[in-house]
């Protein structure tokens, strides 16, 4: 008697709204396989959240990454997440799928974080609790963007202050963005290390003094490396 095979369907990545093969409505089980530049996709539909099969998927073998992705009557991909009950997808590994960020939804184990207040972030669902990654689609940060830079020009384009200071910030965020090119975060390393000398000194205030001035430095090299980007982008450059 001849095995039958398991099958199985050849997704591509999804992304930009493209079809994942022709897969029925539903919640479909995927596994990427080293070496493969597709997804080992089920054609199975269940509920999100309820796809199974990871493991004939691969063949029992190990696998990059393993979840389900969910798909419309059109292929196009709706959202997709890392729950599998064989393997266990790290959330920083999930790029290896090559499936869009702003529709993953993580495996989230413990408590909501409380600084998570929009209710859209989490998913409860047969059992599991799942964390959007991004609440804003790339087409709609996009637009954000782009409005941000119209408010920008405008208020430059009214107020010679307020250019002068943009200019200023973007020459500054270039030569961050620059120093951290050639050497790293070296220099917010060092502050962060003489700021924790300084909290066994103290106590508990120094090490919440230090969290604080870590705190303050990365976000000041994270913005100023956002608007440079901003920047480019508006020069379309």
């Amino acid at each position: 008697r001849r095995r039958r095979r398991r099958r199985q369907r050849r997704g591509g990545g999804g992304g930009g709204g493209e079809p994942l093969s022709a897969l029925v409505p539903g919640s479909h089980a995927f596994v990427k396989v080293l070496h493969e530049p597709f997804l080992r996709v089920s054609p199975a539909a269940s509920d999100f959240c309820r796809a199974g099969g990871h493991p004939q998927l691969a063949n029992e073998a190990p696998v990059l990454y393993a979840g389900e992705v969910e798909v419309d009557a059109e292929g196009v991909l709706l959202r997709w997440n890392n729950l599998s009950g064989t393997y266990k997808g790290e959330d920083e590994k999930c790029y290896q799928t090559g499936l869009p960020l702003d529709r993953f939804w993580a495996l989230h184990a413990g408590p909501r974080d409380p600084k998570d207040t929009d209710a859209a972030r989490y998913l409860s669902s047969h059992g599991v609790l799942l964390r959007r990654a991004l609440l804003l689609s790339d087409a709609d940060f996009e637009q954000v963007r782009r409005q941000w830079d119209g408010c920008v020009r405008a208020l430059c384009r009214d107020d010679q202050f307020a250019s002068a200071t943009h200019e200023r910030l973007i020459a500054a965020s270039d030569e961050r963005c620059d120093a951290v090119g050639r050497y790293g975060y070296l220099s917010l390393v060092s502050e962060a290390g003489n700021a924790m000398a300084s909290a066994d000194a103290d106590g508990e205030a120094g090490a919440a003094a230090a969290e604080s001035s870590q705190t303050v430095q990365l976000s000041r090299t994270i913005t100023a490396s956002m608007l440079h980007v901003a920047r480019r982008n508006s020069r379309g450059g």
